[in-house]
Formats: C-alpha cells, sequence, structure tokens
C-alpha cells in the first residue's frame, strides 16, 4: 500500500469517480472530495476515505480543512488533483463561481494554511484554449472556457505559488459520460444529427487515458505548465457517426444536416428556456459556439513527451468500451 495520499475535488463527477478508482488501483490514500448532497453512487470502495468540502464558502472551506489537518498531524495531502467543477450552467456568472472562485477558494485556503501539496493538477479544458497556441491573455470563446482559462490565470500567478501542472483534455467521454450518451442513444434509433455543411475536425480522450496521464502529472514534467491531452488522432463528424454506427451494429441512418442558422435559432431559444427554468439546457449559446466551430483538436506531443503519456485507447477502442458498459447498465 502506497502511503503516499491524494485528494481529488469532485469525486462523485464523471472525471472525479474515475479518478477515484484509479487512484485506489495505484495504492495511493485516496480521499474524494465531495459536497455534503454528492451522490456517493460510484464511491463505495471502503479503500475510499471521503472529506465534505464547500468550495463555494472560504470560511467554512478553512475549518472543513484545517480541522482535517489538526486530525492528520498538521498535514493535509501529498497531492491535489482539482477536478470539481460544471460543464453546463445557466449563465456566465454560475460559470465564473463554479469554476473559477472554488478553484481560487481552494489555493487560498491551502496557503492560509501553509501545508500546500507536493504538486496540484488541475483538470482545465481545451474549451480555456479557443485554438492550441492561444497567447495567454486572449479570451476564450465559451463562457464555460473563459472560466476555465480565469482559473488557470490565478493558479499560475499565485503571491505564494503552488507546484501547479494544468491539463487541458479535449472532449472525454467513457463509461458515466452522460452527453456523448445522447449521440449514442440518436444513433440507435437510426437518427444522426449534424451542424452545418463544412465538417468539424474532432479530438477527443477516453477517460481512462485522461486518469493515467493526470496522475503521471503528479510527479512528471515540470511546474507551472500547460498541456493539452488528447488521444492524439483527428476525427470527422463522419468518422465519429461511422464508429457510433459500427460499435451499435446499427445499419441504416438518417442523416439529418441542419445549417448553422437554424441552429442558432434554437440554442437562442434554449438559452431562453434556461433563463425562464433556472436549469441548463442542452442547446444554449454556449453550445452553439462549440458546434460552430469546425476544429476542436490539440497536438499531444509535448504532454506524451514531458508527462510520460501514451494514449491506450483510439475512438474506436474507447467507443467499444464505453457502449458495452452502457448496455450493461441498461442505458442504452
Amino acid at each position: 500500500m502506497n502511503s503516499t495520499s491524494v485528494l481529488i475535488t469532485g469525486a462523485s463527477g464523471f472525471i472525479g469517480s474515475h479518478l477515484v478508482e484509479t487512484a485506489i488501483k495505484l495504492g495511493y490514500e485516496t480521499w474524494a472530495g465531495v459536497r455534503s448532497t454528492s451522490s456517493r453512487e460510484y464511491l463505495n470502495d471502503r479503500r475510499i476515505q471521503t472529506i465534505e468540502l464547500n468550495l463555494d464558502c472560504p470560511e467554512e472551506l478553512y475549518r472543513q480543512l484545517s480541522t482535517f489537518q489538526k486530525h492528520h498531524g498538521g498535514k493535509t495531502w501529498d497531492y491535489i488533483i482539482h477536478a470539481a467543477g460544471v460543464t453546463k450552467a445557466t449563465n456566465e456568472k454560475t460559470f465564473m463561481c463554479a469554476n473559477c472562485l472554488t478553484t481560487q477558494h481552494l489555493a487560498d485556503t491551502l496557503a492560509k494554511l501553509n501545508n500546500k501539496p507536493r504538486r496540484f493538477v488541475y483538470l482545465s479544458s481545451l474549451s480555456a484554449a479557443q485554438r492550441e497556441g492561444m497567447p495567454t491573455g486572449e479570451s476564450a470563446a465559451t463562457a464555460y472556457g473563459r472560466s476555465k482559462l480565469r482559473a488557470e490565470h490565478y493558479l499560475l500567478n499565485l503571491a505564494d505559488p503552488l507546484d501547479v501542472v494544468i491539463l487541458r483534455p479535449t472532449a472525454v467521454y467513457g463509461p458515466r459520460e452522460k452527453d456523448f450518451l445522447l449521440a449514442i442513444k440518436a444513433m440507435k434509433h437510426h437518427l444522426c444529427l449534424a451542424f452545418g455543411r463544412k465538417q468539424q475536425r474532432l479530438s477527443f480522450i477516453y477517460v481512462k487515458d485522461l486518469c493515467k496521464v493526470a496522475f503521471n502529472a503528479l510527479t512528471e514534467g515540470k511546474g507551472h505548465c500547460t498541456y493539452f491531452v488528447s488521444d492524439g488522432q483527428t476525427y470527422t463528424n463522419r468518422e465519429v457517426t461511422k464508429s457510433i454506427q459500427q460499435t451499435l451494429g446499427t445499419r441504416h441512418t438518417i442523416r439529418l444536416t441542419l445549417p448553422l442558422w437554424m441552429l442558432k435559432v434554437l440554442c437562442r431559444f434554449g438559452e431562453r428556456i434556461s433563463q425562464i427554468t433556472k436549469h441548463p439546457t442542452l442547446l444554449n449559446n454556449d453550445k452553439y459556439k462549440i458546434l460552430k466551430q469546425r476544429d476542436w483538436t490539440c497536438n499531444p506531443s509535448e504532454t506524451e513527451r514531458a508527462l510520460g503519456f501514451k494514449p491506450e485507447y483510439d475512438l474506436y477502442r474507447g467507443l467499444a468500451e464505453t457502449i458495452s458498459w452502457y448496455k450493461q447498465q441498461l442505458w442504452i
């Protein structure tokens, strides 16, 4: 058993729960940071230790972490992987609060307690860079991306620096993920939706590969660096559709291609609905910007070199494992 400890925030979520499983497999003393209201559905291994963290409230967070510190010989954790956050919100302010302010609160509280980890890995997003190599001061395209980018800037410019590594994964998929599930369900019912005439260039990372690179980042590479994460492949819309179709064994599909102007109208309508209901909708202004952009790719070669990361899953293998899990859980 590895006596090295790791805290994973957002541990009840899609990526966070997989990070927890990886930590257990690697032998870490594993702490799952969760909200009081978080589901424990994927955190039932008895080796997992949980701690409730209120990242929204700095005073409460200080109390929680200082209490933990007192009960553990004045220490907190050797490493932290910060995966807490949201990918859907009704407005930019909510994104900023959930993704940026919570990150600030965690970093500031660790500094106040004078108990920083050996390394702090922050799971950001490719959305934080409108394109790879974007200048640091340039704004991302979406509200979600801007909230992630601002959190990155805060971590990299702390007065009392953390040894921080930032990971910018592209689209993450795998068991327990529900957004990709919608496309798979549509394909199972022989329907394929596309937006715009020009093909999108897409990249993906399977959740197990993302977990692998996150743990590599704890001990490999230099601090204060940002790394793009993908499986190294580029896929078009049609290639993704064909892969899902082949994996499902669906012979025929109806491909419905909507023009971007129609997508914009639908997204504006969805945005209005979310403002009325106070709940995020599938189609909104952020989603329009994501679907409108034709290139969502990145080059992970530096990540592979610096962090010793080699993807094990391409989209075809990852989809097979994901769809198999969906079927086992009766999600499709």
